[in-house]
């Protein structure tokens, strides 16, 4: 399968499944004679990163004729705050209790009319991208070695020495940094004062009361910390110092009253239209990373399903978040663990970010999903760590070659005019459209209140009636309008000016 797009990945591994928003969960493992390939994907809304791996384990252990935990309703389906089942082991001045909440609060805008401006640039931004003012992001499966990444890691906790001596980072402040720096740095010096927002996900279940035991509830418990940043700042500083900024908001939001709050100030608005107070824009104004990589479906023994009962490793981990309106209008990034130290990244970048990437990476670095259907997998045979590192001729075949999905949005294309007239071209053309979907808005709108304007009521229609005078019920009419109370005849003229205009 040579450089295959995110479709065809995820209809070679997960087939035959509707597509349908009801089924909330889909999985399909793959067994190979010495390798497991593991797919599944999930509706967000419904569940999060820990349940999928508490539903793959469960269904593993079914096959394997293993116990597993009853399922059952999450507490706030019976009225239970969760917030109120966060584990407080000091409780916080109110000072310190109303700045969490704040600072959750600053993160959202409340408001139909909120909700409807975050859906029209939406929807501006599908636009951009459908007619060409933005390029799609391309999106890839990319293998990350651990061994690199410690290296990184080494340096960058050695470049804090001096100003941050305190700061430890995780594999994943660094892995997530790589990633942001990998997206903004080959962006225009145009692009620099743009403000960016990185969004982290945090798991909220470690900081919740368990259920009891034996006993496991579906819902989508995750949280997000924000970092503010802005292009020039991505592609200015060091993967050190961006991973500094992430570790020092990971801090503070994975405090437990940070954690607390952020629940209750979900609570208190459940029934509010809430949307991303984004500073930027839709497309590489936000940039999201969701690790997943404290779930070891590495470690899963799938041999229940085998004839002969023989186990397979787990090598490849494709986690899909299903996406029924195909929507990919930002750089996002899902990493999951390989097994055998490495890591396994489903990445969107844009394309000029992939091709400058050795820059900050060695090109053999990266490893191809390439013949997923039928890998070569005698190098994991003679590693004891169950390694799936191709061969040399292998390795010298696929550098730096990666497997095509597809996810967002990205730069604008300017090549094979000049510049300024292309632009020019591509404004004119956007302002135009956007008037004509203006225009057949307000055509349809105006017709329709027209029709309801000139409609009459049972009191106007039994006034006709005693004046020996007909009316149009159903379809509109002139005649209608003269029978209107004169509010009435002034809007139907009113809009009738801006029809004709």
């Amino acid at each position: 399968m040579e450089s295959p797009e995110l479709s065809a990945v995820d209809e070679k591994f997960i087939f035959n499944v509707s597509s349908s928003p009801v089924n909330s969960f889909r999985l399909r493992v793959t067994l190979l004679q010495d390798a497991t390939l593991l797919c599944f994907g999930i509706s967000h809304h419904i569940c999060d990163g820990n349940d999928c791996w508490e539903v793959v384990k469960a269904f593993c252990d079914l096959l394997s004729n293993r116990p597993i935990p009853s399922f059952a309703l999450p507490p706030d389906t019976g009225g239970v705050r969760m917030s109120d089942l966060v584990r407080v082991k000091n409780e916080c001045p109110e000072a310190e209790s109303n700045f969490h909440y704040q600072t959750h609060a600053q993160h959202y805008d409340n408001g139909i009319f909120n909700l409807a401006v975050t859906v029209w640039r939406v929807l501006l931004t599908i636009l951009a991208v459908k007619f060409g003012f933005l390029a799609e992001l391309a999106a890839k499966f990319i293998y990350i070695p651990g061994a690199w990444v410690d290296e990184l890691r080494v340096k960058s906790q050695a470049e804090l020495k001096d100003c941050s001596p305190d700061i430890q980072l995780t594999r994943n402040d660094v892995i997530a940094a790589w990633y942001l720096k990998s997206v903004y740095s080959p962006q225009p010096t145009t692009m620099s004062p743009d403000p960016v927002d990185y969004f982290g996900i945090i798991n909220l279940r470690r900081f919740i009361e368990p259920p009891k035991s034996g006993t496991y509830y579906i819902r989508c418990s995750i949280g997000a910390f924000r970092c503010f940043f802005s292009v020039q700042q991505l592609k200015e500083e060091s993967v050190a110092e961006i991973a500094r900024n992430i570790r020092l908001a990971t801090l503070q939001y994975t405090s437990t009253e940070s954690v607390r709050q952020g629940l209750r100030f979900s609570e208190d608005h459940a029934s509010k239209s809430l949307t991303l107070a984004l500073r930027g824009t839709i497309s590489l104004g936000v940039a999201v990373v969701s690790h997943w990589t404290t779930f070891d479906y590495a470690g899963l023994d799938f041999s229940g399903a085998s004839l002969n009962g023989k186990k397979a490793s787990v090598i490849f981990v494709n986690p899909m978040i299903v996406n029924n309106w195909h929507l990919t209008i930002a750089p996002v990034a899902i990493v999951t663990k390989n097994g055998s130290g490495g890591y396994w990244m489903r990445a969107t970048n844009t394309s000029t970010g992939w091709e400058r990437q050795p820059s900050i990476v060695e090109q053999k670095t990266y490893q191809l999903v390439n013949e997923c259907d039928t890998p070569d997998y005698e190098a994991a045979d003679n590693d004891p760590k169950g390694s799936s590192t191709p061969t040399t001729a292998d390795q010298e075949e696929i550098d730096y070659r990666v497997a095509t999905l597809c996810i967002g949005v990205a730069l604008a294309l300017l090549s094979h005019v000049p510049q300024k007239l292309l632009l020019a071209n591509q404004i004119a053309t956007g302002l135009h459209i956007l008037v004509n979907i203006i225009v057949l808005t307000l055509a349809a709108t105006s017709s329709y209140c027209n029709q309801v304007l000139a409609a009459p009521s049972r009191a106007r229609i039994n006034v006709a009636h005693a004046q020996r005078v007909w009316v149009s019920i159903g379809s509109s009419s002139v005649t209608n309008v003269w029978y209107a109370p004169v509010w009435r005849k002034t809007l139907w003229l009113l809009i009738l000016g801006t029809l004709q205009s």
